[in-house]
């Protein structure tokens, strides 16, 4: 084992996703971490959509001001009110809607 192993050594979420999947498609040696194929294909995916954001981004900056398109992140507290409805069955109460709405009313009064 090298002396830069413990420096270079994974996160404990990918570690944990790594012994997780192993469902035979990877052998790990004792004291050794093999990538699973879903850990391989899910890091591609998350560099993938990290590039593809930041030439979103570049983009807008080339477009808009900061100050303009910065806020209307705001509208992500819906985005992910609903994901959370659709993808893991989260209830939506009137209190998170209200919240929300409250957010993006704040972020509109900056802007406007």
């Amino acid at each position: 084992m090298s002396k830069w192993a413990p420096a270079l050594s994974l996160p404990p979420i990918f570690r944990a996703i790594a012994k997780a999947e192993s469902f035979g498609d990877s052998v790990a040696n004792e004291g050794d971490l093999t990538f699973s194929k879903t850990l391989i294909m899910w890091l591609i995916v998350m560099v993938v959509s990290y590039a593809a954001k930041f030439l979103f981004w570049m983009i807008l900056h080339r477009k808009f001001k900061l100050s303009f398109i910065y806020p209307i992140l705001s509208i992500n507290y819906f985005i992910a009110l609903f994901l959370g409805k659709n993808l893991f069955g989260e209830p939506i109460t009137p209190y998170k809607i209200a919240g929300s709405v409250i957010l993006v009313a704040g972020v509109f009064l900056i802007l406007f």
